[in-house]
């Protein structure tokens, strides 16, 4: 397209007969720009070393989900008490004064530290579930709640002000427990004493920025916008193509992504992408109950045999799937569950194939090939399925003399 305007607009170009643009040297033009795309196109791309360090280093220090389950779980405890108190501190009240001043009584800067915990605690569950940045929430106007929308029992709400705003508003997509506690943050925040059209305000009323700061001095914890967003991209990885993409365009996180999967932003499509992040989300707290009650679903059982299809089973079956629904059963987990089932029921497999054995051999004419013989003859061979090696090594070195 540059060529062709340039071709037009350089009185010097040459010309055809009838005084167009020579299509021969077009041709030649496009053909060259295209051999210096091959060559040149991406050099730039490549992450520099110090880049790829840092994000090596993030990697490794990227906290669990369920660490960080434990701390909103503490948020969405105290963020519904601590407006109970506002709530019946400040009746009906015109006026709101979060402000604690020098010299403020004592409830003055109770009330005060309690307008920090909720806002700081409700900011910090929109971003959770959102995994917006944070500038998405505290860029968000009184004006852009007022103007909510309810489909399906969601509530959006439309941001237009934050770090990708050029390219489509945020739409922040929250359920109704939090959209409860955000009504009636509202309520009180229309009658605080300030100017700002901003949703979120601090004590001294003015607009919430350093809100993990805050997070970090009343819950002694160092998350981050940055850290759930890092966390969901990660976990999004061992899903299908349709949940990466989803999560991509969820996260509005590169322009490429933005204008490759662009739509006109409404309700229903906020909600699909939601959707994506919300399904991560419950995949990795489902992971996190399944590892703790694993003796639970899966008894030590030495006989047992867990194929892959009996694996998702169990699993979809449970009472934790039943507590996590939009989960997703991955083949990476099912493979990760054979492998403590059978590290577990390694010893116990072990002593049974040494029984079996010990009538016919002892450790100087046992071998590889003798164990395998038996275990299908007896139709253990299942206890050699997951490291046939180890498992040898194991009852070699326990045969009798």
């Amino acid at each position: 397209m540059a060529i062709n305007q340039y071709s037009i607009e350089d009185r010097s170009f040459p010309k055809t007969f009838d005084l167009m643009p020579c299509p021969t040297v077009l041709n030649e033009m496009k053909l060259l720009k295209s051999k210096l795309n091959l060559v040149y196109k991406n050099k730039n791309k490549k992450q520099p070393q110090e880049l790829f360090s840092r994000k090596t280093c993030e990697a490794d220090t990227l906290p669990g989900y369920a660490d960080v389950q434990t701390v909103i779980k503490s948020v969405e405890a105290n963020v519904p008490a601590d407006l109970d108190q506002l709530e019946e501190n400040f009746g009906l009240d015109l006026d709101v004064d979060v402000s604690s001043e020098a010299g403020a009584s004592a409830r003055q800067r109770m009330v005060s530290k309690w307008w920090r915990k909720v806002t700081c605690g409700l900011a910090v569950l929109v971003l959770w579930t959102s995994k917006h940045r944070s500038g998405v929430v505290s860029n968000m106007l009184l004006g852009e709640w007022a103007a909510k929308k309810l489909e399906n029992s969601k509530t959006i709400i439309t941001v237009s002000t934050h770090k990708t705003g050029d390219r489509e508003p945020a739409l922040i997509v929250i359920g109704d427990e939090i959209a409860s506690l955000m009504d009636r943050y509202y309520k009180l925040r229309q009658r605080v004493r300030t100017t700002l059209k901003e949703f979120f305000v601090t004590n001294k009323g003015q607009r919430l920025i350093k809100i993990y700061d805050e997070l970090n001095k009343i819950y002694h914890t160092k998350l981050s916008a940055n850290i759930f967003r890092r966390m969901v991209e990660s976990q999004s990885r061992g899903h299908d193509r349709v949940t990466c993409s989803g999560v991509a365009k969820a996260l509005q996180h590169s322009e490429d992504t933005a204008l490759r999967y662009y739509q006109v932003p409404d309700a229903r499509e906020a909600i699909r992408r939601q959707r994506h992040i919300d399904v991560v989300d419950e995949t990795a707290v489902f992971e996190d109950v399944v590892s703790k009650e694993f003796d639970i679903l899966f008894p030590i059982e030495p006989y047992a045999s867990w194929t892959d299809a009996g694996v998702r089973e169990r699993l979809l079956d449970s009472d934790a799937y039943a507590a996590h629904p939009t989960a997703t059963v991955t083949d990476a987990l099912v493979q990760r569950v054979k492998a403590w089932f059978n590290d577990a029921v390694l010893e116990d497999r072990a002593a049974i194939l040494v029984g079996q054995l010990s009538a016919d051999y002892n450790k100087r004419n046992i071998s590889r090939h003798a164990i395998i013989d038996m275990a299908k003859q007896r139709k253990l061979h299942y206890f050699l399925n997951q490291d046939q090696d180890k498992m040898c090594r194991r009852i070699m070195s326990q045969m009798a003399d």
